[in-house]
């Protein structure tokens, strides 16, 4: 735990690369159309901004200090709402979209909404013609829809997290909206509580506010199913850093320090294949473009010294072959290499032939289903080795040379590609592509 903090300490929650595991992000937040103005832009992305005043008191810190805003301070992005108003005022769009001025006594904002056929409707002739839409002044409303940056004004603070300032920006904004319904008068309550129970969950640290001392008190009591229910509405809403605090020290760490990101040189897109964080140093990396990040682990070679023979053998059978390498199942199985690295992969299974075998099967098994090794004929156990040189590089090659094709022409010429092609992933072909077509 400590070495986690230790990792997570100089981050915000509004660092690009951690946006994406806040949940927040992907869901839709109940908010007061008051609430989505006062969203802070930091550094591009809407936030929720809190000076969590409550932890630092919790702390035991002192309330002047607290009132400063820079102690405790987080960001919660979103980019999602739900709202619930009335109609004021509405409009039909040229290009067949209708913006609803929406007021939930808070304040208002333009909900833009298209119709489902407004891409296969002309526009009106009638200026202020409403009358296709659904909805009219005066209708209670809920949408849930995407928050959208209009335009960005001055800076509105800026606010010190860990040593490093960010600064926060006025927008504009206007909800995109996915879906529109027509809901009672009443029930503008309910989206008032929903909207509190939220504001209040952002200011809570940890996983909820009862211990289970407390609850283990109140066991046999009447406040039991309070306390249970109180548990489930205050569950902390956490942003990225949070959601990184609980993946484990070696997530958390490769996420701080982008080890598993791509390399800047890698033009070709090889993270594609082997993955951003592969360090596999292996013989065959480059003439199979296949390694131990993407290989199906068998049991009985879960570090696959076993595979890596098998796999280095085949390529030393096809440079002498100086071709495509077709070959029977049995003159791999009767190898004495082969035999031997296979004896020591199951020394410690109580039958070693039979487990052995087992080996040999799984093995092949796992390499057809990884598209390295393709079955050809059933019958007479032969198999193809797909390797680069032979047999990608040769099949893109034709594709990249058919310039006479049209683009309907060549999707069809792709999708028919060669049944010992089935398992190579579309990952694998696009490097050779990409790599064919840059060094032409």
């Amino acid at each position: 735990m400590a070495e986690n903090e230790s990792i997570l300490n100089n981050l915000s929650g509004a660092e690009h690369f951690l946006i994406g595991i806040s949940p927040q992000y992907w869901s839709h937040t109940a908010l007061s159309i008051r609430g989505l103005n006062e969203l802070g832009l930091v550094d591009g992305m809407d936030c929720i901004v809190i000076h969590d005043c409550q932890t630092a008191k919790q702390n035991n810190h002192d309330e002047e200090i607290c009132k400063t805003k820079a102690l405790e301070t987080r960001f919660i992005p979103v980019s999602k709402c739900e709202l619930h108003g009335v109609i004021v005022n509405l409009d039909r769009r040229s290009n067949g979209s209708f913006l609803y001025l929406l007021d939930d006594g808070t304040g208002v904002v333009d909900c833009l909404h298209w119709a489902d056929n407004a891409m296969y409707s002309l526009p009106s002739l009638v200026p202020d013609d409403a009358s296709q839409s659904e909805f009219r002044v005066g209708d209670v409303v809920r949408i849930f829809g995407k928050i959208k940056c209009v335009s960005i004004g001055s800076v509105r603070e800026s606010i010190k997290v860990h040593e490093q300032e960010w600064k926060v920006h006025y927008c504009v904004r206007e909800v995109h909206i996915t879906k529109i319904s027509p809901v009672p008068l009443n029930s503008q309550s309910n989206h008032w509580l929903k909207c509190l129970q939220f504001a209040r969950r952002t200011l809570i640290r940890g996983t909820n506010v009862d211990t289970p001392g407390e609850t283990a008190r109140c066991k046999g009591s009447d406040e039991l199913n309070y306390h249970e229910q109180k548990r489930l509405v205050d569950d902390s809403v956490r942003n990225g850093p949070e959601v990184l605090g609980l993946l484990g020290p070696e997530i958390a760490s490769k996420a701080r320090y982008c080890s598993d990101f791509p390399a800047p040189d890698d033009s070709f897109g090889a993270w594609r294949v082997f993955g951003a964080g592969c360090q596999c140093n292996l013989p065959y990396l480059d003439s199979l473009l296949y390694c131990h990040c993407q290989a199906t682990v068998v049991p009985l070679d879960p570090h696959f010294k076993f595979r890596d023979a098998v796999l280095e053998l085949l390529l030393k059978m096809e440079s002498k072959e100086n071709s495509q390498l077709r070959f029977h199942y049995k003159a791999i199985v009767n190898n004495e290499s082969l035999q031997e690295a296979a004896a020591q992969a199951v020394a410690n299974e109580r039958n070693a032939s039979m487990s052995t075998d087992r080996l040999f099967i799984q093995t092949f098994a796992a390499l057809r289903d990884d598209g390295v090794l393709s079955l050809l004929d059933r019958e007479t156990d032969t198999y193809l080795l797909v390797s680069r040189a032979n047999v990608l590089d040769p099949h893109c090659k034709k594709l990249l040379d058919r310039t006479d094709l049209s683009l309907l022409e060549r999707r069809v010429l792709r999708n028919e590609q060669p049944a010992y092609l089935k398992h190579v992933t579309p990952a694998r072909m696009q490097y050779v592509k990409k790599t064919l077509t840059d060094n032409r």
